[in-house]
C-alpha cells in the first residue's frame, strides 16, 4: 500500500477525510461489515466501530481521534503514517470549527439585536433584559435542541409580537449551544453553505418568503443535510404562520415550514409559569410590577405595550391620524419603513372635515415628535429610521399592529401606498389585501404599480374575472414575448381551463415550455393535454420523460402495448420494475401474463425476490403452485392463499391452514391467523393470537394488517385491534386491565361497554374516581335518559381535579341544559389563556343569548369567531349594507358571505362578485371598459 500520508496532506475539509477512510478501507480489501468485526476482535469488545459509525466516518461525521485510530489500525496503516491523518482530521476539523461571516459565540450575542424586545426602565434597571421567567415549553425546546446539537434541525416558535418567543428562543440556545457560533441573517441574505456547529437565526421569518428575497426548500434542505450539524431558528407570527402553513398548493413557504419543529409559544402565562415568575420578581422588580397588571400579559407589560397602546388612543387628531396611517399601511403589508410624506398625504382621511381644515404644518412637526417619543426609554409607537430631527422613514410599534380594530381604511391611504410606497413586495401584498377586501379597483391599480410578474398575473386574474380575458391576455404580452416562464404557464392554464377552442394556442405555448425549461412539469403537462386530444404526438411526449417519471413511464407502456409493441412498453418498465415500484411490477405482470410469455415473468418476479413471484402465481390464480410455496414457507404466498380462499368462502379451509402455518411462521402467519378467526367468530383464539403476538418484544412499532389479502392498504394498528376483540367478545375484565394500564382506546371501549351494557352503578364508581372517558359515556348515558341534569355534579367535581378538560365538558352541558350564562361564563375564562375553541364556545354563546353587541365588539377586536356569529346575524337581518362595509374593513366572514349571496343570486349582492368594493364599502360601478367587455 502506498504512503497513506501523502494523500490526505491536502484534504481541507471532513467530506474529503471520510471519502479518504472509503478508498483506504476498499484498499484494504474490507467491506464494512468486515471492518466492524475486526476493530471488534482487535478491542475483544463491541461497537467501537459499529456499522452505524463507519457509514458516518464515511461522510465525515463522528470522527474523532480514537475511532480515527482505530480505523486505521484495522487497515493496516503503518504507525508512523497515522499522525498525517490525525493532523488532517483536525485540520478539517480547525476549518469546520472557522467562523462564519456575521458570527458570533451564541453566548456573546447581545439578545436585542436578535430580536428580543427591550424592557421598560424602572429605577435600579435603566438597561438589560429582566431576570428569565421559565417557560412550559422550555424543557422539550431545549431537549430538541440536544437532538439537533447531533444532527442538526430546524425550529420555528410562533406567537405574537411581545409573547416571547425570541427570549425563549434565545435562552435556549444560550443555556445548550453556548460555544457554537451563530448567525443572524436578514430577508434575502440566508447563506446556502455555513460551517459546522453554526445556529442560523432567522426573526421573523415570514419576511424571508417575501417574493423577492423568498427563502427557499432546497437551501434549507442542504443546510440541514450538511455532513456537520447546523441548527434553524425562526420566530413567527401565528397569522403568517397560518397563511404560510395552508397554502392549498404546495410552496417554497410550505416546504420550508414542513421540515421544521413548530412551537407555540402563548402571549398569556400559564398557572405554572405564573409560579416561576411570582418567584422571580422576589428578586427583579420590573417582573414584580409586571405582574401587578392585570389587563396585559407578563411579556407584553415588560416591553411597555400597555403605555404605546395609551399613547396612541389618546394623542391628539392629528398625531393619532399619523401613527393609524402608519398601523394600517403594515396592517396591509408595507413591511418597509414608511415614509413622513406618505404619512402626511394619508393622515387626512383619518381626521374630521374640520379638522382636515385647520391643517398646517407645525401641526404635523408636533404630531411626529409626539409619535417618536420613547415610553419607559425602550419603545415608541413610530421608529425614526435615523435619529436626526429630520428623519424621512418611519416603522410603527409590532404591538400595534396587533391591536388595530376592524375599520374601513380610507382612500388617502391607498393612494398614498401607490404615490409613496416604492418596495415592490410591499405593493403586491397592499394589493393582495385590496383584493381580499373585494376592493378590486384598488387592488388592479396596486398589482399594475408593483409590476412584479407575480403581480401582473394576479392582475390579469381579475381581468378575467370581471369578463376581460382578452385584455388580460393582452397585459401579459411582453413577458410572454420575454419567454417568462410562469407567465407562458399562466397563459396556457388560460387557454386550457378559461376559453373553449384554444387547442391550438394551448398547444403552442406548452410546446415552448417543455422546450426552454428543464421541469418535468411542463413536458408532463403537454403530454396529458395531448393525450386528452388524442393527438398524434402524445406517446413520444410520455417516453421523452419515461426515464425520469414513472407515472409517464406507465402511461407510455400502456399507449405502447394498444399499438401491439409490448416488447417496447416492457423495457420501458423493466429499469421502474427493478426499482421496486410496485404499480410497474403489476403492470409488466400483466404485459407478459397477456402475451403468455409465461417463463419470462416467472423469471423476472423471482429476481424480484420470493414475495413478488408469489404475487406473479396469485396473480395468474395459479393456487397449485402458489399453495406449495406457502408450504415450502414463503409467507407471502401464505398471505396470498389465505386471502385467495376467502374470497371462495372456504374460511374453514383457511383457518385450518393459517393454524398449521403459526408453527413455524412469524408475524405475518399469526396475522393471518388473527384475521381468519376473527372472520369465524373464533373469538377467544383470535384474542389468544393477538396477545402472544402484542407481547413481541417489536410490538410497539408493529402494524397488523387485518384487510381482505393483508396487503399494506388495510393496516390497523395491533392495540385498536385487540381492543375491538375484547369488545366484541365480552372480556370487559380483560378490557379493564387494559385501560388501567394506560390504554386509551381500552379506556374507551370499557366505558362505552358499561354504558351499553347498563352496567352503571360500575360506570359511575369509575367516573368518580377520575376517569375521563367513563364520565363522557355516563353523561351520555344521562342524556339518552332525559336526565341530563344529573351529569351536572359530576362535571363540577371533576373540574377540581382537573381543570383543563373538565370545565370545558362542564360548560357544553349547561349549555344543552338552557345554563348558557353559566356556560358562556366557563368559556370567557378559559378564553383568557388563549385557548382557541374556548373562544369559538363564547362567540356562539353569545349570538345564542342574542349579545349582539358584545360580539359586534368581539368582531372588531378581529376576533374571528365573533366576527363568523356576527356576519350570519347581519345576514339573517339582510343587512347587506352593513356586511359590505365589514367586507372593506377586512372581515374574511363578510366577503365569504358577500360572495355565496352573489352567487346564489341575491339582489343585494349583486354584481360584487364581478366588480367588487369601494373603500368606502358601497358597490363599485362598472367601468366603461367593464361595460364594454359585457
Amino acid at each position: 500500500m502506498a504512503d497513506s500520508g501523502d494523500r490526505v496532506a491536502r484534504i481541507a475539509d471532513l467530506q474529503g477525510l471520510g471519502q479518504a477512510l472509503i478508498d483506504l478501507r476498499t484498499e484494504a480489501e474490507l467491506s464494512i461489515r468486515m471492518l466492524a468485526a475486526e476493530a471488534c476482535k482487535m478491542n475483544n469488545r463491541p461497537c467501537d466501530l459499529s456499522k452505524n459509525l463507519i457509514e458516518d466516518m464515511s461522510k465525515g461525521r463522528r470522527i474523532t481521534e480514537d475511532n480515527l485510530r482505530l480505523y486505521l489500525r484495522v487497515c493496516d496503516v503503518p504507525r508512523d503514517e497515522w499522525w498525517s491523518w490525525i493532523e488532517t482530521l483536525h485540520r478539517a476539523n480547525g476549518k469546520s470549527a472557522a467562523r462564519p461571516e456575521g458570527a458570533h459565540r451564541v453566548r456573546d450575542w447581545d439578545p436585542v439585536y436578535l430580536g428580543v424586545h427591550r424592557a421598560i426602565e424602572m429605577p435600579g434597571f435603566a438597561d438589560g433584559l429582566p431576570s428569565y421567567v421559565g417557560r412550559d415549553l422550555d424543557d422539550e425546546l431545549r431537549s430538541d435542541l440536544r437532538t439537533m446539537a447531533g444532527t442538526g434541525g430546524f425550529v420555528v416558535l410562533v406567537g405574537w409580537s411581545s409573547a416571547g418567543k425570541s427570549r425563549s428562543a434565545y435562552e435556549a440556545v444560550t443555556a445548550e449551544l453556548p460555544n457554537w457560533w451563530l448567525v443572524s441573517s436578514a430577508p434575502g441574505a440566508v447563506p446556502t453553505k455555513l460551517p459546522a456547529r453554526t445556529v442560523l437565526w432567522l426573526d421573523e421569518l415570514g419576511e424571508h418568503f417575501e417574493p423577492s428575497q423568498r427563502l427557499r426548500a432546497d437551501a434549507v434542505r442542504r443546510l440541514l443535510s450538511a455532513p456537520e450539524p447546523v441548527i434553524i431558528v425562526g420566530t413567527l407570527w401565528p397569522n403568517r404562520y397560518a397563511a404560510l402553513a395552508s397554502l392549498e398548493s404546495p410552496g417554497p413557504a410550505v416546504e420550508v415550514l414542513k421540515m421544521a419543529k413548530i412551537v407555540e409559544v402563548d402571549d398569556h402565562l400559564t398557572e405554572r409559569e405564573q409560579n416561576n415568575a411570582k418567584t422571580v420578581a422576589l428578586t427583579d422588580i420590573r417582573i414584580a410590577t409586571a405582574l401587578r397588571v392585570t389587563d396585559y400579559s407578563l411579556t407584553q407589560t415588560l416591553t411597555a405595550a400597555p403605555a404605546l397602546l395609551r399613547r396612541w388612543r389618546l394623542a391628539p387628531p392629528v398625531a393619532r391620524a399619523v401613527i393609524s396611517a402608519a398601523i394600517d399601511a403594515r396592517d396591509l403589508g408595507v413591511n418597509s419603513p414608511v415614509s413622513r410624506d406618505f404619512l402626511t398625504d394619508a393622515a387626512p382621511g383619518y381626521l374630521t372635515q374640520r379638522e382636515r381644515r385647520s391643517l398646517t404644518a407645525t401641526q404635523f412637526n408636533d404630531a411626529f415628535t409626539y409619535a417618536t417619543t420613547l415610553l419607559h426609554g425602550v419603545t415608541a409607537t413610530l421608529w425614526p429610521e435615523s435619529e436626526t430631527a429630520t428623519a424621512t422613514h418611519f416603522s410603527v410599534a409590532e404591538y400595534l399592529t396587533q391591536q388595530v380594530p376592524l375599520r374601513l381604511i380610507p382612500e388617502t391611504t391607498w393612494l398614498a401606498i401607490i404615490e409613496h410606497v416604492l418596495d415592490k413586495d410591499d405593493l403586491e401584498r397592499v394589493a393582495d389585501s385590496a383584493q381580499g377586501r373585494l376592493l378590486y379597483r384598488i387592488a388592479e391599480k396596486v398589482y399594475r404599480h408593483s409590476n412584479t410578474v407575480s403581480a401582473r398575473l394576479k392582475a390579469a386574474d381579475l381581468l378575467v374575472q370581471r369578463g376581460q380575458a382578452e385584455r388580460a391576455v393582452e397585459s401579459l404580452a411582453d413577458l410572454a414575448k420575454q419567454g417568462n416562464v410562469p407567465t407562458l404557464r399562466w397563459i396556457s392554464d388560460f387557454y386550457q381551463l378559461r376559453k373553449a377552442g384554444s387547442s391550438h394556442e394551448a398547444h403552442g405555448i406548452l410546446s415552448r415550455l417543455a422546450e426552454t425549461t428543464n421541469d418535468d412539469s411542463d413536458r408532463i403537462q403537454l403530454a396529458r393535454f395531448l393525450d386528452r386530444l388524442e393527438h398524434p404526438d402524445t406517446l413520444e411526449e410520455w417516453k421523452k420523460i419515461a426515464e425520469r417519471n414513472v407515472a409517464a413511464a406507465r402511461r407510455a407502456a400502456s399507449l405502447l402495448v394498444a399499438r401491439k409493441l409490448e416488447d417496447e412498453a416492457i423495457e420501458l418498465l423493466l429499469p421502474w420494475a427493478a426499482k421496486g415500484d410496485r404499480r410497474t411490477r403489476d403492470q409488466v405482470r400483466e404485459f407478459y401474463t397477456n402475451a403468455g410469455r409465461l417463463a419470462e415473468i416467472d423469471a423476472l418476479s423471482k429476481s424480484w425476490g420470493d414475495a413478488e413471484y408469489a404475487e406473479t402465481l396469485a396473480w395468474r390464480s395459479e393456487q397449485k403452485m402458489l399453495l406449495k410455496l406457502a408450504e415450502e414457507g414463503n409467507s407471502r404466498a401464505r398471505v396470498l392463499m389465505a386471502g385467495i380462499l376467502e374470497e371462495e368462502g372456504k374460511l374453514t379451509e383457511a383457518l385450518c391452514m393459517s393454524q398449521q402455518w403459526i408453527e413455524d411462521g412469524g408475524k405475518s402467519e399469526l396475522l393471518i391467523y388473527i384475521r381468519l378467526c376473527t372472520n369465524t367468530n373464533k373469538l377467544t383464539q383470535a384474542i389468544e393470537a393477538l396477545t402472544r403476538l402484542a407481547d413481541d418484544s417489536q410490538a410497539s412499532s408493529d402494524q397488523a394488517r387485518f384487510g381482505e389479502h393483508a396487503d399494506e392498504d388495510h393496516e390497523v394498528d395491533l392495540e385498536t385491534v385487540l381492543v375491538d376483540l375484547l369488545y366484541t367478545a365480552n372480556r370487559i375484565d380483560d378490557l379493564r386491565a387494559c385501560a388501567d394500564t394506560g390504554s386509551v382506546l381500552a379506556s374507551i371501549a370499557t366505558a362505552r361497554w358499561l354504558r351499553e351494557n347498563e352496567e352503571i352503578a360500575t360506570l359511575t364508581a369509575r367516573a368518580q374516581g377520575g376517569d375521563f372517558d367513563s364520565l363522557q359515556s355516563l353523561t351520555e348515558y344521562f342524556r339518552e335518559k332525559d336526565r341530563l341534569a344529573e351529569a351536572v355534579h359530576f362535571w363540577e367535581a371533576a373540574v377540581l381535579r382537573d381543570p383543563g378538560r373538565s370545565r370545558e365538558q362542564l360548560g357544553d352541558v349547561l349549555d344543552e341544559l338552557g345554563r348558557t350564562h353559566e356556560a358562556l361564563e366557563i368559556a370567557e375564562d378559559m378564553g383568557k389563556n388563549g385557548d382557541r375553541s374556548a373562544r369559538s364556545r363564547v362567540a356562539r354563546r353569545m349570538a345564542k343569548l342574542a349579545m349582539w353587541d358584545k360580539l359586534r365588539n368581539l368582531a372588531d377586536a378581529s376576533d374571528r369567531y365573533a366576527d363568523i356569529e356576527h356576519i350570519r346575524h347581519l345576514s339573517e337581518l339582510r343587512k347587506y349594507t352593513e356586511i359590505q362595509q365589514r367586507a372593506a374593513a377586512g372581515s374574511v366572514a363578510a366577503v365569504r358571505e358577500l360572495l355565496a349571496a352573489a352567487h346564489n343570486g341575491i339582489a343585494a349582492a349583486a354584481g360584487i362578485d364581478d366588480f367588487g368594493l369601494e373603500p368606502s364599502g358601497i358597490r363599485a360601478a362598472p367601468a366603461s371598459d367593464d361595460v364594454q367587455a359585457q
